[in-house]
């Protein structure tokens, strides 16, 4: 069975683009904090792609956490110095879990006290 979950930060402002069909669809990174090193992370390549990627691209933000579903995607093509191989995670759900550091700083890395506004809501 193909499935990958993870939740991460998005490492740069979400940028939707549309296939030749017109369908969105976006390409990102997701930064996955390692527990037992600190100040370490995995970097996750990952494609969203119809609403997902619309959703990430009107509410999202270079820092938000996202927690995303999906499977591994493996590919290859050449280049310059030979045969280039890619792993990137195609996104079946995506969730914003947590908004990025726009106007807000965090104290406590690990409290689960969040602070909503209405603003904040995309459904309010």
């Amino acid at each position: 069975m193909n499935n990958w979950s993870g939740i991460g930060r998005l490492t740069k402002d979400p940028e939707v683009r549309h296939d030749r069909n017109g369908q969105p669809y976006m390409k990102f990174t997701l930064a996955c904090d390692r527990r037992w090193k600190k100040d370490s992370a995995d970097f996750v390549p990952c494609t969203a792609f119809g609403q997902s990627a619309e959703y990430l691209g009107s509410y999202a933000m270079k820092g938000t956490t996202v927690e995303v579903v999906g499977s591994i995607q493996t590919g290859s093509y050449e280049g310059k110095n030979g045969t280039v191989y890619t792993v990137d995670v195609r996104c079946d759900y995506v969730h914003i879990v947590g908004q990025g550091k726009k106007e807000e700083t965090v104290t406590e890395p690990n409290s689960l006290k969040v602070e909503v506004k209405p603003d904040d809501l995309p459904f309010y």
